[in-house]
């Protein structure tokens, strides 16, 4: 059977086999594609490795005790449940996990018997809903389980997709920021009110499932508190179930992370009833390598009297603990144990009061230490890049956390480059790779804008050497890292700008 079109190798892994075979025949590489945290694993979770190695035995899906406490310590510390009482599911890292639900979700409605045999009425409709711009396997995940997914041919589809004309109607039009990179709670009640007109469901008989990723991959956007709140009650009218992929939530920037104003934290807090929590050890803790993710299910706490949604997260647990015990039996023991060292090491770290009081803990914890060396650090890098950006009049994402920031060429280079034959983000992807060296991914593959031309791509800063998070004092991180050739590569990327 041949391979179908449809299906595609995930962009951003090759994103970097491009870079290896860059490598090997000795041509330049400015490194912008894969989002792989460039520091080095902590010497505390390579420890608990080795002491954790001998480990082999099966365990399931649910997690060892180590590891389910650390979660509620982590996560839950100011609820009464017990570590016993957490509805959890682990996997190799969380993008399993994200098919797991998704898979889950469309199985729980699509493969439900008829309610009435005699009226043949069928069981509650259901849709998938995803914020653009989303990362890359939201979207392949959803290709595999559903097929077509043209919003208005797929009842059980949603991709809510930003007001891309933000950017001609808005007073300050000559800034470089992109003011549509992230989507506003209205925006997003009025497209899912339309999807319910458009195919006849009904608020509270339709299952929905929305996957909510703050801080965001591609743009490096964050929501802050009162953007979150307007979300939750939208959630809240739809009786909406929403996995919370908060994988980068420990890697805001130094001064957002310090604000709520800038970023409100996970979804979680303004709507703990309805939101599945998920997360690994591959960002925050730059153990990507390991594959090691978590998702856990609201409290019981949470819902406290039986209703629909309540029933619909109880349905879509059990039957994630079902076809994941079928699908990978269960995560690898020793990295449970591994993870529950690096969640336990982590405590308080995020609590600004908690490091100005304890400031020789962070200084002698290198879990702890690296989680603040990599806000401090990739938030000057970002200041760096959107300087750069600026200067060569290349719109960009206002990027507040992790190492992502999408670009947009169009205003200043577009016919320019139409005139040159590049006529898509794919193809500029292509030809800045082959012609300098210049790795990114194109904006296509988050889902941005298919229904017209751009040239968005998404930029990954991590192309960072000689990493020390003990190189020197908190006050002066640049002894720290080297990121010379992200320099070089602005220059080399410039240079073909000005010669196009």
């Amino acid at each position: 059977m041949p391979f179908s079109e449809d299906f595609k190798t995930s962009a951003t892994l090759f994103a970097k086999q491009i870079k290896l075979d860059r490598l090997a025949k000795g041509l330049p590489i400015f490194d912008g594609g894969l989002g792989e945290n460039p520091l080095p694993a902590p010497e505390s979770l390579k420890e608990a490795v080795k002491s954790f190695c001998h480990l082999k035995e099966y365990t399931d899906v649910k997690g060892v005790e180590a590891l389910r406490s650390a979660i509620c310590n982590a996560y839950f510390q100011s609820e009464p449940e017990s570590s016993e009482k957490l509805k959890l599911v682990l996997g190799n890292g969380l993008k399993p996990l994200l098919y797991l639900v998704q898979l889950s979700f469309t199985k729980l409605f699509s493969n439900r018997p008829l309610i009435d045999t005699q009226s043949k009425a069928m069981a509650d409709p259901f849709v998938v809903v995803h914020v653009l711009p989303a990362w890359t396997s939201y979207i392949e995940q959803m290709k595999i389980i559903q097929g077509n997914l043209d919003n208005n041919q797929n009842p059980n589809y949603l991709a809510v997709e930003p007001d891309y004309l933000l950017e001609h109607t808005t007073e300050d039009a000559d800034s470089n920021v992109l003011k549509w990179a992230k989507v506003a709670a209205d925006q997003f009640e009025s497209q899912l009110n339309l999807h319910f007109k458009r195919f006849g469901f009904v608020k509270n008989e339709t299952s929905v499932l929305v996957l909510f990723n703050n801080p965001n991959n591609p743009s490096g956007c964050v929501y802050n508190e009162q953007e979150l709140h307007d979300y939750a009650k939208v959630f809240r009218e739809f009786s909406a179930v929403i996995l919370a992929d908060d994988i980068y939530g420990g890697l805001i920037h130094e001064s957002s992370f310090n604000d709520r104003e800038q970023y409100g934290g996970s979804i979680r807090h303004c709507y703990p009833e309805g939101t599945i929590l998920g997360s690994s050890l591959s960002k925050n803790w730059a153990c990507g390598g390991y594959r090691l993710g978590w998702i856990a299910f609201p409290l019981e706490s949470f819902n406290p009297v039986e209703c629909y949604l309540k029933k619909t997260l109880e349905n879509l647990y059990n039957l994630c603990v079902c076809l994941a015990s079928s699908l990978y039996s269960c995560p690898s023991m020793m990295l449970q144990y591994v993870a529950a060292e690096a969640l336990t090491l982590s405590q308080q770290e995020l609590d600004p009061s908690w490091i100005a009081k304890h400031i020789d803990e962070v200084q002698t914890n290198d879990v702890k230490r690296m989680l603040r060396f990599q806000r401090r650090m990739f938030e000057q890098i970002v200041s760096y890049c959107k300087s750069r950006l600026s200067q060569m009049k290349i719109r960009y994402s206002d990027s507040k956390a992790a190492w992502y920031i999408l670009m947009d060429f169009e205003f200043s280079y577009g016919s320019k480059l139409a005139a040159r034959g590049v006529l898509s983000s794919e193809q500029l992807c292509g030809v800045l790779c082959e012609e300098v060296g210049f790795i990114t991914v194109s904006g296509e593959n988050f889902g941005i804008a298919p229904h017209k031309k751009n040239y968005l791509l998404r930029y990954s800063f991590v192309d960072i050497r000689h990493l020390d998070i003990w190189a020197n004092g908190d006050d002066d991180l640049s002894k720290g890292y080297d990121t010379e050739n992200i320099e070089k590569g602005f220059d080399a990327l410039h240079d073909w700008l000005r010669n196009l």
